[in-house]
């Protein structure tokens, strides 16, 4: 086979002497005196040639011979012992030295056969002279194992280097054996000695020539050198005194790709190594190789210093000199590349790099890449000229060099293989993958980095000496390049055993000197996700770890992975800075370079805001990855711990990663049409947003049937049962916000609100986190928060935010509970600022609780969301109904009038479908300052049922506090402001009305929208507060607090505000309204003070009392810390007409109670009672002060104030024996007198006063301060007029209302 022979001799001469030879002309380096090359062939022994120094005489064939001898003449004189250390070869083959001897003109060397073309003679340490020259041997007419020097141009490596001693040196061409001339490699003093050339390629190997040093005293270093060829030690040299070149022969057609040399004790010390090679075996290699591609092929690079421009690294001139403009060259930067475009794909075997003499360093340690796939590093040496890396055939169309310091230049970049489609290319997964491992910055191990310094924050120290990445999706894993540590001798990573999907890849075996190891996979690649490095110490440094997969197992992934969906969709974003719109992010261009216009940027959001950006889908799809390119020019870092969503659903939040290109969070195949990302307190620039997904299937987003009669209590479940495959793809939102939160106690401004408020931020400073005291063992072994969610829900998910500024361990340990259901337990992990913890698929729950219970570490979380199916929202919606106060009449006491600028804050503002929360955004209704009562009212045109009304306040605000939500009279719940809070959600179980309200007792009403849900309804229990202003008494009265303020209508819990009762502390305190007739009663609502310790109402209790005398207790009151409301609800069919509060053991301080009767039972009354019969009747009194006459007591007008807006009340003059009457048409049936007292003046005056139906008595007025409306049971007399006298002055009255009707 041809290459494979050492010598294949097809024919030669007979004759082997010089004469039968052909020679062409001798030539020599250089000529001293005139004494040229010629002269030593001329056959004159007394004419020598001469060089004027160290150099080489030599003589080419013509042809090929086989040599066996040469024969050199020389002068007798000075001149012949130049002759001495001077070296004989027979083309690249060393055959001999010549060694000196006084008085010896003659010397001969024998080559052993060896073919050649050309013979030399070297002298590195004098000029040469040679007076005459002879060769024998055999001319060849045909040949195929010429033998050549392969070592030169092929990297070498030592275990260790002294003075600069470099492996370089030993394969430099250069065969100068003197230390001085620094040309020698020098190890360090050790055992183990070890030098290596790669030759890349198997090569058929004749022999292996060492040059040792010849200075004095080092000779004997070279004895016991190991010659190892491949796996093969073709020999061992033994010192010869004074012998300085050894020649090593290998086995006839022994065939290997690295000569290595072991040295097992000393210094290991050669000035060169000659590797030869048959010229058969090498134009097989060149076969291999493939020819020269790269020249003229476009080029760039990342900067170009002056005229150096890229394309002279391909111009085809190896001239390793910068100035004569023919080498590449970069800025001063970190991060320099170079990139050769082959144009097509390309199977590339070689890489050679050409450096620059004198800026040698400029291409140390570069990396060279087809593609993705790492071929070699530049690993400078100051006596290497050209550097060759194999490729191994790896498949690209371009060729990449970095270098991560100082200048990138290149004289010359040659690449060598084959325009093919032959072989599959391998790519590198790169992007923000999800990491595990190590410590805190392991992301450094996958983020592009590539400088292997740790000055420059490529690289990390693993502790625990491991590191994972999930690449989401399984890929082929051929191979996994391991990149160390440059700046320093790190063994860390020796032993280091590589995994995927925890089935062994491969180990890394550790060199001296070597920073990348490439690893292949076993058995042809591993399938998986998740690749895992373990190392063999307690720590581990690491630079990078690059994991390369097949193309088409790439483009399997992407295939499931799916389409960008958002290219050129709707998109929009909070806060745009200047003209970098939203919709820059989704334009297909992923460039870095705010400047170029490619990036969507908002503005800095300042304290308290978070910057948002979204896209619109147009639809449902099935998202899986969302990929996001960052700014990298300047200000990368700014999206650090934004979040993603899929609508409410949590998918992922970006790490800031140095140098990362992207950030892939995965969404999990989650169902939505919304991607959103959210900041933190930093403006946001998005490069570009790619969102990858297939549209949704009907089967995805209907994945079960609703209960056909559904019910929303407190246990039932609102679905019939799901299986696990058909919630898979359910879409999810987020239930919490806008519900009341609580906690066990509150540190510094970590309110339970900031648990709900939507806002994810998690800086501390910026008010949006929960903070509880901290865990004690006796003391507070527990601290909670929690929400309360109202309606049970199928809880799936509960996801829960850290703190983002500090203080991350308090999360650790935390419990997390749906109702009773335990769903999880946080595991603290750095650098890891969300937790999303999976309740099951079976939980049902109207709350959620987050405990924790360890000792020393407090509860600090700054958002809660809990999620659950959309098509359970939906179902509980349907049940709940629809809002039907938007856009319906509204009323409020008084209209708060803000600058031109706000108009003025109305109370159809607070129905107008807009919930900002922001009062200067014209959406909110507002009252005046008034110390004591404002009320808003919604009318909802219709009877419904309400089952819950939303209130959203104003942000910030504090005067919705103690605010009461009524339907109708019906008392539905109070609301209290926690600082941050600005939603409530008011459950109102069965209550039924035509309108709802909102009543301040203690000053303004804010309200930005009030949102009614329920159902209109033909039917419906209605009820009604029977005991507003009725006739009351209590045991006694304190400090004025007399019993009528509990039926005043003011439910003011502020003692100040006098509105309150006050019994003594005795026993058996009592409060007793009349309620003149008897109703069906279901609710007592009873108004508590809240300056009092509210354990004083503990025990009270309700009694419902009917007109003979029989009983019910309602029940009793039981204390709540917080609480100033109770509803005490009556056994069904409770009928009364008084209704009383007593307690045993402490004062009575009442500020109202609504006595909550059926509409039913009160039209039963008031058809009883009959009809006005007094409106419009002639009246007369004693007497008349100023134009307040008689008539005016029943002209309609309710007003209690005298002469106000021109309303005139009845009044006499201040006489005793007053009298005021009114007279009917005919003699009538009187059953109730109503008097409404005048309130301006001299309310005291009817006190005392005495009603009379004709001369019959009916009854007398007891005046109470609280008390403006007097009603008086006149239990059907008869007569013909009615009477109020009094006795004492004046009469006042600004109102009286007879009732009854004719004599039947």
């Amino acid at each position: 086979m041809r290459g494979y022979l050492l010598l294949l001799i097809i024919g030669f001469c007979n004759a082997d002497d010089f004469s039968s030879l052909r020679f062409r002309a001798p030539n020599q380096t250089s000529t001293a005196n005139g004494h040229g090359p010629q002269l030593a062939v001329d056959g004159d022994l007394s004419t020598c040639s001469q060089t004027s120094g160290p150099g080489e005489w030599y003589i080419p064939l013509k042809g090929v011979a086989v040599i066996n001898d040469v024969q050199i003449e020389v002068s007798s004189g000075s001149l012949g012992r130049l002759i001495h250390q001077a070296q004989v070869y027979a083309g690249e083959v060393f055959c001999g030295e010549i060694i000196y001897k006084a008085g010896t003109t003659s010397f001969s060397i024998s080559c052993d056969g060896i073919p050649a073309g050309i013979i030399r003679i070297r002298q590195q340490f004098s000029a040469l002279s040679i007076c005459e020259f002879k060769l024998s041997g055999r001319r060849v007419l045909g040949y195929a194992g010429l033998l050549h020097n392969i070592a030169p141009g092929h990297n070498t490596w030592m275990s260790s280097v002294a003075h600069g001693g470099e492996a370089a040196r030993s394969n430099d061409g250069n065969t100068n054996s003197l230390w001085s001339q620094a040309s020698c490699s020098h190890s360090q003093y050790n055992y183990n000695n070890t030098w290596q050339v790669n030759l890349m390629f198997e090569y058929s190997i004749d022999r292996v020539v060492v040059h040792h040093r010849r200075d004095s005293g080092t000779g004997k270093y070279i004895n016991g050198m190991e010659v190892h060829v491949g796996e093969m030690m073709c020999g061992k040299i033994h010192y010869i005194p004074n012998v300085f070149v050894y020649s090593v022969k290998c086995p006839p057609g022994h065939r290997a790709s690295s000569v290595k040399l072991v040295q097992n004790h000393d210094y290991m010390m050669q000035c060169e190594v000659q590797v030869l090679a048959t010229e058969g075996s090498m134009e097989h290699v060149k076969e291999q190789v493939g020819p020269l591609l790269s020249v003229d092929f476009p080029t760039d690079q990342s900067t170009t210093n002056g005229v150096y421009r890229s394309a002279l690294a391909v111009d085809g001139n190896t001239n390793p000199n910068l100035n004569a403009m023919t080498c590449s060259l970069t800025g001063a930067n970190t991060g320099n590349w170079f990139r050769l475009r082959l144009m097509r794909p390309t199977k590339i075997q070689v890489i050679k790099i050409y450096k620059e003499l004198r800026y040698g360093a400029y291409v140390n340690q570069a990396k060279v890449y087809v593609g993705d796939e790492f071929c070699g590093q530049v690993l400078h040496q100051n006596a290497q000229k050209v550097y060759s890396f194999s490729c191994g055939g790896a498949v690209g169309d371009t060729v990449w060099v970095y270098q991560d310091a100082n200048y990138l230049s290149m004289c010359e970049l040659e690449v060598y293989g084959q325009f093919s489609t032959d072989g599959e290319e391998l790519l590198r997964l790169k992007g923000g993958f999800p990491t595990s491992g190590g410590n805190t910055d392991r992301f450094k191990v996958i983020d592009g980095g590539k400088s292997g310094r740790w000055s420059d924050r490529s690289c990390t120290n693993l502790n625990p000496a491991w590191f994972g990445v999930d690449y989401l999706e399984s890929y082929l894993f051929k191979k996994v390049v391991v990149h160390t540590r440059m700046d320093t001798v790190d063994s860390t990573t020796d032993g280091a055993v590589i995994t995927v999907n925890g089935e062994y890849c491969g180990t890394v075996e550790w060199k001296r000197g070597i920073y990348v190891y490439p690893v292949e996979c076993e058995n042809g690649g591993l399938y998986g996700n998740n690749v895992q490095i373990h190392g063999q110490g307690t720590t581990m440094n690491l630079c990078e770890l690059e994991p390369l997969v097949t193309k088409s197992s790439y483009d399997a992934a992407n295939t499931r992975i799916g389409e960008n969906v958002a290219l050129k969709k709707e998109t929009e974003m909070t806060r745009t800075s200047g003209q970098y719109v939203s919709k820059l992010a989704v334009d297909g261009k992923r460039g870095g370079v705010l400047a170029h216009g490619f990036c969507a940027q908002t503005i800095y959001p300042g304290a308290f805001i978070t910057n948002e950006w979204k896209v619109n889908l147009n639809g449902l799809y099935r998202v899986s990855q969302v990929h996001i390119y960052p700014r990298t020019d300047a200000y990368v870092n700014y999206l650090n711990k934004a979040k993603v969503y899929l609508d409410q659903q949590f998918c992922g939040e970006i790490i800031y990663w140095d140098r990362i290109p992207f950030y892939q969070i995965s969404c999990g195949n989650m169902i939505g049409e919304t991607v959103r990302i959210i900041g933190t307190e930093r403006e946001m620039t998005l490069c570009e947003v790619e969102v990858y997904g297939k549209e949704a299937d009907e089967d995805d987003v209907d994945p079960t049937e609703p209960d056909p009669s559904p019910t929303v209590g407190p246990t039932e479940s609102p679905f019939v049962k799901a299986t696990q495959e058909s919630l898979r793809w359910e879409r999810l939102v987020n239930v919490a916000p806008g519900h009341v939160t609580s906690q066990s106690e509150v540190y510094s401004y970590g309110y339970a609100a900031n648990g709900n408020d939507n806002r994810t931020n998690g800086v501390w400073g910026h008010q949006s986190c929960i903070h509880t005291q901290v865990v004690h063992v006796t003391a507070r072994p527990t601290v909670w928060w929690k929400v309360n969610l109202v309606f049970n829900y199928h809880i799936r998910k509960v996801v829960v935010h850290n703190r983002l500024d500090g203080s991350f361990h308090h999360i650790n340990g935390v419990k997390v509970y749906a109702g009773e259901h335990e769903c999880g337990e946080i595991t603290y992990v750095p650098r890891q600022f969300t937790y999303v913890m999976d309740c099951g698929t079976d939980v049902y729950a109207n709350s959620v609780k987050l405990v924790q219970d360890t000792p020393g570490l407090y509860l600090l979380v700054c958002e809660v969301e809990v999620m659950v199916p959309q098509r359970n929202v939906d179902l509980i919606n349907s049940n709940i109904g629809d809002n039907l106060a938007q856009g319906k009449p509204t009323k409020q006491t008084t209209t708060q009038t803000a600058h031109a600028t706000y108009g003025t804050y109305t109370s159809d503002l607070a129905v107008d479908g807009r919930t900002s929360g922001v009062l200067t955004d014209k959406t909110c209704a507002k009252t005046i300052s008034n110390n004591y009562f404002s009320r808003w009212e919604v009318n909802l045109e219709g009877r419904v049922h309400v089952n819950v009304i939303k209130i959203f306040g104003v942000t910030g605000s504090s005067l919705l506090n103690k605010a009461k939500v009524y339907v109708g009279e019906v008392f539905c719940a109070q609301l209290f402001v926690q600082p941050k809070q600005h939603v409530w959600m008011v459950e109102c179980g069965d209550a039924v009305g035509f309108s709802v309200s909102v009543v301040q007792d203690e000053g303004q009403l804010e309200l930005c929208e009030v949102q009614v849900f329920g159902h209109y309804v033909m039917n419906g229990t209605l009820l009604t507060n029977v005991a507003l202003q009725k006739n009351t008494q209590q045991s006694s009265t304190v400090s004025g607090g007399e019993a009528a303020r509990a039926v005043d209508g003011h439910p003011n819990s502020v003692w100040a505000r006098q509105t309150c009762t006050y019994t003594s502390n005795t026993a058996n305190a009592y409060w007793m309204v009349n309620l003149l007739a008897s109703y069906e009663i279901r609710t007592v609502v009873i108004h508590v003070s809240s300056n009092y310790n509210p354990a004083l109402v503990a025990g009270a209790e309700v009694i419902a009392a009917g007109r003979w005398g029989s009983e019910v207790t309602c029940g009793q009151m039981m204390a709540e810390p917080g609480t100033f409301v109770y509803k005490i609800q009556c056994p069904p069919s409770t009928v009364a007409s008084t209704v009383r509060v007593r307690h045993e053991k402490a004062s009575l301080i009442l500020c109202e109670v609504e006595v909550l009767a059926t509409r039913e039972s009160v039209n039963r009354v008031e058809d009883g009672l009959g009809w006005i019969i007094s409106q419009g009747m002639n009246t007369e009194q004693s007497s008349v002060e100023g134009t307040a006459l008689s008539e005016n007591a029943v002209d309609g007008n309710y007003t209690q104030r005298h002469g106000s807006h021109g309303v005139q009340c009845a009044v006499t003059l201040h006489k005793t024996n007053s009298w005021w009457k009114v007279h009917f048409d005919e003699i009538k049936v009187v059953t109730r007198v109503v008097i409404y007292n005048r309130l301006d003046r001299y309310p005291e005056r009817l006190n005392t006063a005495n009603i009379y139906v004709g001369e019959t008595f009916c009854g007398q007025v007891l005046y109470q301060k609280a008390q403006t409306v007097y009603t008086v049971d006149c239990d059907g007399i008869v007569g013909s007029e009615v009477v109020i006298r009094n006795d004492n002055g004046a009469i006042q009255l600004c109102e009286v209302e007879v009732r009854g009707h004719s004599v039947a």
